[in-house]
């Protein structure tokens, strides 16, 4: 892979994305790799609230925390999940535990758990099911989205101030070629009647008919 692919985003990438120490894309380039995020996504909506900690992203977790697969935000998260919500602890400690994608619970997992929850049973549909949605539908989006806009108009060169540190001016730069070694012998082209003579040091002068080269 490109060595400037990433791996996953902070605060949702998994313990397993390190390899030998190192972010490895291999590890999260694959099927399955959302799994993880997705535990932990859910689990921020169960249990996010006010005193919960949050991470540099925003989010709930922090990413160092979840590389060791221990931290306050997975206490907290621990915590709040086996009292309010048992079943879905279950879930999120396998994710934490998860040592690839395939090991992380699958959404089908989290549906169960949703259906216990509500009390209900909910089944995604089939893709196959799914209403194509046109192309026409989008190209005529797009023809009544407004250009961009800059956020401000960009200013006149001539309204920029000065640049703070002066310059001192260079002196111009001059090249000196050697002398052309073959400016003092004749080399030219002849005209249609001579179109094939050419005289250069190292040549003789051919005429055309001669029936004959010199080397």
């Amino acid at each position: 892979m490109p060595a400037a692919t990433t791996c996953g985003t902070e605060g949702y990438t998994p313990a397993f994305a390190w390899r030998n120490g190192a972010p490895s894309p291999a590890a999260t380039w694959c099927p399955h790799a959302d799994r993880f995020a997705l535990a932990l996504l859910i689990v921020e909506f169960l249990v996010l609230g006010r005193n919960a900690p949050l991470g540099a992203e925003g989010g709930m977790f922090d990413q160092e925390a979840l590389r060791m697969r221990v931290g306050t935000c997975i206490g907290h998260a621990t915590a709040n999940l086996r009292r309010e919500f048992p079943d879905a602890l279950a879930l999120f400690e396998a994710a934490i535990r998860a040592r690839n994608c395939d090991t992380c619970p699958a959404p089908a997992d989290w549906i169960r758990f949703c259906n216990r929850l509500l009390g209900c049973s909910a089944t995604p549909p089939p893709l196959t099911d799914i209403e194509s949605v046109p192309i026409a539908y989008f190209e005529q989006i797009l023809r009544h989205r407004r250009p961009a806009a800059p956020a401000w108009p960009a200013p006149r060169l001539a309204d920029l101030p000065d640049a703070p540190v002066k310059l001192a001016p260079v002196a111009g730069l001059r090249i000196t070629l050697p002398d052309d070694p073959w400016a003092s012998q004749p080399c030219a082209l002849g005209g249609p009647e001579d179109r094939a003579t050419v005289a250069c040091p190292t040549e003789r002068k051919l005429n055309p008919g001669s029936g004959a080269s010199h080397g």
